[in-house]
C-alpha cells in the first residue's frame, strides 16, 4: 500500500456534499449561487468519513485521495485501501485528528476521503428541464438551521473537557442539530485519548477537535462560547469570545462571573454555572442554543465591555497609572 504521511492540502476545504447545508456557512453558500450562464465547477473539496461512505465514493468514481488512519488495520480497512489503489487513487496517512478535522466530527471509523469537484447547473438550465411553461421552483437555505458552540481551551484536566462532553451529550439528544468545536492544542496526551474513549461510550457526535485555528477567523461560525474550567484567573477565551460579540457560558471560577456580569451597566453577557456540574452547564447550553435573541444581547453586553475596558490602549494606561502611583507621580 502506496502509504504517506501527510497533511492534506492546504487548499482544500471541509464539508460533506451528503448532509444537509450549514445555515450559517457563508462560504458554502456564496459559492453555490445560481450563476448567469453556463455549467461550473463547486471549487471546495469536500471530505466525508466512514468504510461504506468512502467505499461507495471510490466505486463511483468520485474520490480524489483517501485518508486513513496509521497503525494496525483491520481487514475492512485494508480492503478499502486496496480497492483505492486498484482505482490509481492515492492512500495517506492521517491521524486520527486530523481525520476528525476534515469530517467535523463524523463518526470516520478510521478513514475518510476528499471528493471530486460538483458541478452545479445555473438557472436557466434547471428552469429549461422542468418541461413545464410555468414551473414551480421552491428553493430552500438553511433548513436545518445547526448551532454550534465553541470552546477556546486547550486539552488539559483543569480545562474539565470530560464535564464539557457529558453536558453536550445531552444537548445533543435534546437537539440532534448542535456541534461543539474544541479549538486548542493537546496539552495532555493521556487525558485527550480519555475524552475521545468517553465520547465513544457515550456515542455522542457532532463533537470537534480542532487544534491549533485562528479563533478570531473560526469564531465567526460560532453562536455561543464555553468554558468549563475548574480553575481561572482572568480567562483570554471569554475576552476573545467577548470581541466577537459572543455569548459565554463559564464555571464560576476566577474572574468569570464578574467578566459576565460587570459591574457597567451593560448588563450580562453570558451565564455562570458552578464547576463539574454537567447539569446546569448542559441547562446553560440548551438556553442559549434556543434562545437566538438571549444570545444576541448577551453577546452586545460582552462586546461593549471588551472595547470599554480591556483593549490594548485601555490596558497599556492601566499599566501607566500603576507606575506613576508607584514613582508617585
Amino acid at each position: 500500500m502506496n502509504n504517506r504521511r501527510v497533511s492534506p492540502d492546504k487548499k482544500e476545504r471541509k464539508c460533506d456534499p451528503h448532509e444537509k447545508r450549514r445555515s450559517g456557512d457563508q462560504s458554502i453558500r456564496g459559492e453555490r449561487g445560481f450563476s448567469s450562464g453556463g455549467r461550473r465547477k463547486e471549487e471546495e473539496t469536500c471530505f466525508i468519513g466512514g468504510r461504506n461512505s468512502v467505499l461507495e465514493s471510490l466505486r463511483a468514481g468520485q474520490v480524489k485521495k483517501v485518508f486513513i488512519k496509521p497503525g494496525k488495520k483491520d481487514s475492512r480497512l485494508l480492503a478499502l485501501a486496496e480497492e483505492a489503489e486498484r482505482f490509481g487513487i492515492s492512500v495517506i496517512e492521517a491521524e486520527e485528528r486530523e481525520l476528525d478535522r476534515l469530517t467535523e466530527g463524523v463518526r470516520h471509523q478510521g478513514v475518510a476521503a476528499s471528493l471530486k469537484p460538483y458541478v452545479y447547473a445555473d438557472l436557466e438550465e434547471v428552469l429549461s428541464s422542468c418541461g413545464r411553461k410555468d414551473p414551480l421552483l421552491i428553493l430552500l437555505d438553511g433548513v436545518e438551521d445547526v448551532r454550534n458552540i465553541g470552546a477556546i481551551v486547550r486539552i488539559a484536566k483543569i480545562k474539565d473537557i470530560k464535564t464539557m462532553i457529558y453536558a453536550f451529550a445531552e444537548v445533543r439528544r435534546l437537539m440532534p442539530n448542535t456541534r461543539l468545536h474544541i479549538m486548542g492544542d493537546v496539552d495532555d496526551e493521556e487525558y485527550y485519548e480519555e475524552c475521545r474513549t468517553l465520547i465513544g461510550q457515550l456515542d455522542v457526535k457532532g463533537i470537534i477537535f480542532t487544534g491549533v485555528v485562528n479563533v478570531s477567523e473560526y469564531i465567526k461560525k460560532i453562536d455561543f462560547v464555553i468554558l468549563t474550567s475548574i480553575s481561572e484567573g482572568q480567562p483570554l477565551s471569554v475576552l476573545e469570545a467577548f470581541a466577537a460579540g459572543r455569548a459565554c457560558v463559564t464555571t464560576d471560577v476566577g474572574c468569570c462571573r464578574g467578566l459576565l456580569e460587570g459591574s457597567d451597566g451593560f448588563g450580562n453577557a453570558g451565564i455562570c454555572v458552578p464547576p463539574m456540574n454537567k447539569e446546569q452547564l448542559a441547562q446553560a447550553m440548551l438556553e442559549l442554543c434556543s434562545e437566538p435573541e438571549k444570545r444576541r444581547r448577551m453577546g452586545e453586553a460582552g462586546k461593549r465591555r471588551v472595547n470599554m475596558f480591556y483593549t490594548h490602549e485601555v490596558s497599556m494606561e492601566n499599566y501607566r497609572d500603576i507606575y506613576r502611583k508607584l514613582l508617585g507621580g
